[in-house]
């Protein structure tokens, strides 16, 4: 039989991730804590890409390993609106990233758009790069195979959203009583 002590610990590990409102925290939950953990990286990552396909766009050259080739100039355009287009993004990835830390209810709505945004500029981006292939199947099916699979993610976390009952309690700010 528990001690009395014991028996007062329970509650206190079940509050563990609750707040002093009663809300659940972003930590009762993993995969809530694995989706901020991918925007922490994501605003972390997403600028080192950019710099980049700057700096691929910028001289025009690719390189891979020791080798160095030349770019056509059609996919240097695409380098360029593909690269104005992440930048915007990133900037939509700091703007959820500061909502979903701050348990705001507007972080599930802004989550979504971003993933809907991931999938259509990720499909955009891989079948204008195969378009490059020129008989190069291996590659043509490299650059749509990453694309079809990072949409796929985005797919699977934006339904996680749409759909879970801990998003939609995390997310209740501002209470009831505060307004």
């Amino acid at each position: 039989m528990p001690t009395p002590e014991q028996r007062s610990s329970a509650p206190r590990q079940a509050s563990k991730n609750i707040d002093e409102h009663g809300v659940p925290t972003i930590a009762s939950s993993i995969p809530l804590v694995l989706l901020g953990f991918g925007l922490f990286m994501s605003v972390v990552l997403t600028p080192l890409g950019l710099l980049q396909m700057i700096r691929m766009g910028a001289t025009g050259e690719a390189s891979e390993g020791g080798e160095t080739w030349t770019l056509p100039d059609g996919y240097r355009l695409m380098l360029w609106v593909t690269m104005a287009l992440r930048t915007a993004q990133f900037g939509w990835i700091c703007v959820t990233a500061y909502h979903f830390f701050s348990r705001r209810s507007q972080a599930p709505r802004m989550l979504i758009i971003l993933y809907a945004a991931s999938i259509v500029l990720n499909l955009l981006e891989g079948a204008w790069e195969a378009s490059f292939a020129d008989g190069d199947d291996a590659y043509a099916r490299q650059a749509v195979g990453g694309a079809v699979g990072a949409s796929i993610w985005a797919a699977v976390w934006m339904v996680y959203v749409w759909r879970s009952q801990t998003v939609k309690r995390v997310f209740v700010y501002p209470l009831e009583e505060q307004r």
